[in-house]
């Protein structure tokens, strides 16, 4: 029995708890409907609150308007309230460059996301079935996948992904149900869904591997939609664990900081080949929010570039950079013009000053002079000065054309430039790192070197401590 299957796959993915509130997306559809009457049905013994949402995306004139006419008035004869809206969905696509099936899932999503949040909802039901995961995993193996394709529809997943803030997730209740199974339900409890004409469109991929490619594997395996299915759920597990395995390696072997990421080249080599697409998946999936547009040879170029002996660089799809200089591969979304943003701030001593290009806050105080060097001398973060020999005011900013300094312990001047290079500092991150100036004089090149000017000495009689903390 189809009530007994739904429940079954609810208690697996644990996809609803007492007292949930749950937004119901209802194209009108027989899926969607079956879904809607079966949650009414589970709506006591979970003691749920349900809101069904129905998007028209005005794609199909008086036929789209009879569908959420149709939704309004089923959610009447289930005694509950509905959200009932359209989108042009037509001009989004346009607008944005998508395909209509990705501008309307798009809308429909953002729509749902509204709707969740006028009802304070943590979850959105949608009706995807068992027909739908082997559709899902058939498109995926068309198009070219790895193993997370191969696991189709999540049965339960955060919205928006990776993580949802407010704690929101879409579930999927019916997705270990075939459509036969909802067409027979739907005569039982004498309800009818509306046709959506578009589903015969051969434009379509999905609709051709629905109306096609299926039906032919069918005469091979008769199973084929359900054994596809199971597959799906099997490689889910394989790829979960996968995934915590990437996460951790990512962590230990990478620093995310100032939109940069930042990964340990050599430890990227020692990776299995598998493990190394996966970190390099995972950090560009981290800056860009999402892996949309970008391929498995675009994976490969990048790979190529971390393993290679000397610098190089390569440009993804939407503004993604890869550069590998020193032992580092560096990944960055490029922000529009690559032009430096030159910054100055202030110092007062004693006191502090916020530097946000460089996500630091740097703090000056007075301190004693001393004979023996505090615990925190040799501290990167920590600089003492002569305040005496010093001059007022101090500056905080990133460096300028021909700037120079003298590096303490070392007699004469040295170009920053020199002093980045000899220092391997990455030439993405030179215009991040900070100077301290006295008057027109660089004391300090920030977490990096002090300079002969303004040095302790016998005679100090006055000390000026500086310290940096980074903000998050």
């Amino acid at each position: 029995m189809i009530l007994a299957k739904v429940r079954k796959t609810i208690s697996k993915y644990k996809m609803l708890a007492s007292e949930d509130r749950v937004v119901v997306g209802v194209s009108g559809g027989p899926d969607s409907v079956a879904m809607l009457s079966l949650l009414v049905t589970l709506k006591e013994e979970f003691s749920l609150y349900l809101h069904v949402a129905h998007l028209n995306h005005t794609l199909r004139g008086k036929e789209a308007d009879e569908d959420a006419l149709y939704v309004d008035e089923l959610s009447k004869s289930f005694g509950l309230s509905a959200s009932v809206s359209k989108r042009d969905v037509s001009a989004l696509a346009k607008k944005y460059g998508l395909s209509l099936q990705e501008a309307g899932r798009q809308a429909r999503y953002e729509f749902f996301q509204a709707v969740s949040h006028k009802i304070k909802a943590n979850k959105i039901a949608v009706a995807q079935t068992m027909n739908d995961q082997a559709e899902t995993m058939l498109l995926w193996i068309l198009r070219g996948c790895g193993l997370k394709g191969l696991t189709g529809i999540p049965a339960v997943r955060p919205y928006p992904e990776p993580v949802s803030e407010d704690g929101l997730f879409v579930i999927r209740p019916l997705l270990e149900v075939s459509r036969y199974e909802v067409m027979n339900y739907l005569q039982d409890v004498h309800l009818k869904g509306r046709f959506d004409s578009s589903n015969k469109k051969s434009a379509y991929l999905r609709n051709k591997v629905r109306s096609k490619l299926i039906p032919l594997l069918a005469t091979y395996n008769p199973h084929i939609e359900l054994n596809l299915s199971r597959m799906a759920a099997v490689l889910k597990e394989d790829e979960d664990y996968l995934t915590s395995v990437t996460d951790e390696t990512f962590s230990s072997l990478s620093e995310v900081k100032n939109g940069r990421i930042m990964i340990d080249a050599g430890k990227l080599r020692e990776l299995h080949p598998a493990l190394q697409r996966r970190v390099l998946r995972k950090a560009i999936a981290v800056l860009k929010g999402d892996l949309r547009k970008v391929s498995n040879e675009h994976i490969d170029e990048m790979l190529h570039i971390a393993m290679a002996d000397s610098p190089g660089e390569i440009c993804l799809p939407h503004c993604i950079i890869g550069r590998q200089a020193y032992g580092k591969l560096i990944i960055l979304k490029e922000q529009g013009s690559t032009k430096k943003n030159e910054y100055a701030y202030s110092l007062p001593a004693p006191g502090e000053v916020k530097i946000n290009e460089a996500k630091m806050r740097i703090k000056s105080s007075f301190v004693s002079p001393f004979q023996e060097k505090p615990e925190d001398f040799e501290s990167r973060r920590v600089a003492y000065f002569d305040y005496a020999r010093v001059h007022l005011p101090l500056t905080v900013r990133n460096r300028r054309q021909g700037d120079i300094f003298c590096p303490l312990g070392i007699k004469g001047k040295k170009k920053i430039k020199d002093f980045f290079i000899d220092r391997k500092i990455p030439l993405l991150e030179r215009e991040q790192v900070p100077l301290l100036l006295s008057g027109s004089e660089i004391i300090w090149v920030i977490n990096q070197q002090q300079s002969e000017i303004g040095k302790i000495t016998g005679k100090t009689k006055k000390v000026l401590r500086i310290e940096v903390d980074y903000l998050p």
